[in-house]
C-alpha cells in the first residue's frame, strides 16, 4: 500500500481502535482462491459487455456526480469511464479512479487511487488507523476470487497509531489512498495475488468519524467501478 498523504491532527480520543471493526467487510480478507483448483483457463476469453450491476443499492441522499454507465455498442465493452464520483449524506465527495481503462489482461497491473472531499461548511473527520481502503468484487460469479489490500501484503510490527481524528477543511481535498493490484512491487510474493478473472465491481471505502475523538465510527463507500480482467 503506498504511503497516505498525512492530514492535519485534531483533538485526541480512545475511538480510533473501532476502525477496523466498524469497516464493511465484503470479501474475505486474504483469501484469493479459485474453484476449482488453480489450473490455468484452456482458453482466453475475449473481454465482454458486461452485466447488469448486481451489487448497486439505493441510499438516500446519495447523488453520484459522475457517470458510470458503459457504452451501449457490443463492439466497444471496455468503453465507460475507469471512475466513480458520488456526493455522500455525511457530507464526503468520494472519488475512486482505478487506473485508466475498464478492461485488463490478467498480466497487468492497475493502480486504484481514492480521493474524499469535504463539500460542506464545517470540518469532517475520519480515522488515522483504517487499515484497508479498497476492495474487488466478483460480479456473476459467486466462486470467483475476490482481492483486497489487505490481504497481499507484508505485515510486520505496526507502529503506535495516532489517537483522535483527521481533520477534513471545509472545501478541502486529499488522497486518502492509493494501491497497486496485485500488490506493491516491493512485495516478493506479489505475483501470487494476481488472482482475477472475470467481472468486477470495485470499491473504496472510507472510515468516517462523528467527530474529532472519533470516538463513532461511520463507514462509508464509493459508487462501483466496474471491471474485467481476462
Amino acid at each position: 500500500l503506498s504511503p497516505l498523504l498525512q492530514p492535519r491532527m485534531t483533538a485526541r480520543g480512545a475511538g480510533a481502535a473501532a476502525v477496523l471493526a466498524a469497516m464493511i467487510a465484503v470479501s474475505a480478507c486474504g483469501r484469493f482462491t479459485r474453484a476449482g483448483g488453480d489450473a490455468a483457463p484452456t482458453t482466453t476469453p475475449s473481454f465482454t459487455t458486461l452485466p447488469p450491476l448486481a451489487t448497486t443499492t439505493t441510499v438516500a441522499g446519495r447523488r453520484p456526480t459522475e457517470t458510470t454507465a458503459v457504452s451501449a455498442h457490443p463492439a466497444d465493452p471496455c468503453a465507460g469511464p475507469s471512475r466513480s464520483s458520488v456526493d455522500d449524506p455525511s457530507g464526503y465527495r468520494l472519488v475512486l479512479t482505478v487506473g485508466t481503462k475498464r478492461c485488463y489482461r490478467q498480466a497487468e497491473d492497475f493502480t486504484l487511487t481514492f480521493e474524499i472531499k469535504n463539500l460542506t461548511a464545517k470540518p469532517l473527520y475520519y480515522a488515522p488507523n483504517q487499515d484497508g481502503f479498497f476492495d474487488i468484487i466478483p460480479e456473476g460469479n459467486p466462486n470467483a476470487p475476490s482481492w483486497n489490500d489487505r490481504g497481499c501484503r507484508t505485515r510486520g510490527q505496526a507502529p503506535p497509531g495516532p489517537t483522535g481524528a483527521f481533520t477534513l477543511a471545509p472545501g478541502e481535498t486529499a488522497t486518502r489512498a492509493t494501491a497497486v493490484y496485485p500488490s506493491s512491487k516491493s512485495e516478493a510474493n506479489r505475483e501470487q495475488c494476481r488472482t482475477l478473472d472475470g467481472n468486477y465491481a470495485v470499491f473504496a471505502n472510507l472510515a468516517s468519524c462523528t467527530d474529532e475523538t472519533c470516538a463513532t465510527v461511520r463507514p462509508v463507500r464509493t459508487d462501483p467501478v466496474r471491471i474485467q480482467v481476462h
